[in-house]
């Protein structure tokens, strides 16, 4: 839950249950949880990276670790993700995170729409950045490098 384990020792846990068809405790623990799961799988098959403070906008291309209309409802009236009220914001960064385009592309996208909220680009860069943080703690996203 929230990466309690570290990445080597999941990993590994991985490893183990795809080469040697052996499932740990902590295997278990994780396949329990299905974004901790597909997130995790996304990291063992090298189709996605964890995110980091310093992400390059113009080659990361941000992937999430579900399908919306499978995981979002709105039987409240707004979107909910694992329980989770979402944000118009964060509701639109999730909608164009299917590995289709970078990070500049989206943060241009994004800024149209939301930026008047922020002092100036930088500020809304800092947030954007904070946000896909918080979805990878979360296990709805990854990314990968081109």
């Amino acid at each position: 839950k929230n990466h309690e384990l570290k990445r080597e020792t999941v990993m590994k846990q991985f490893e183990a249950a795809q080469k040697y068809r052996m499932k740990s405790r902590w295997f278990g623990e994780i396949a329990a949880n299905p974004r901790a799961y597909e997130y995790y799988s996304l990291l063992f098959s090298n189709e996605g990276e964890a995110f980091e403070e310093s992400i390059d906008f113009s080659r990361d291309y941000p992937l999430r670790t579900f399908e919306l209309w499978r995981a979002i409802t709105f039987s409240d009236g707004f979107p909910r993700l694992d329980g989770t009220a979402l944000s118009p914001m964060e509701y639109e960064l999730l909608l164009r995170c299917a590995g289709k385009r970078s990070l500049s592309t989206i943060q241009a996208e994004l800024y149209g729409l939301f930026g008047d909220s922020y002092d100036d680009e930088a500020e809304f860069r800092r947030y954007l950045v904070d946000m896909l943080c918080r979805f990878d703690a979360k296990y709805w996203l990854t990314h990968f490098v081109i």
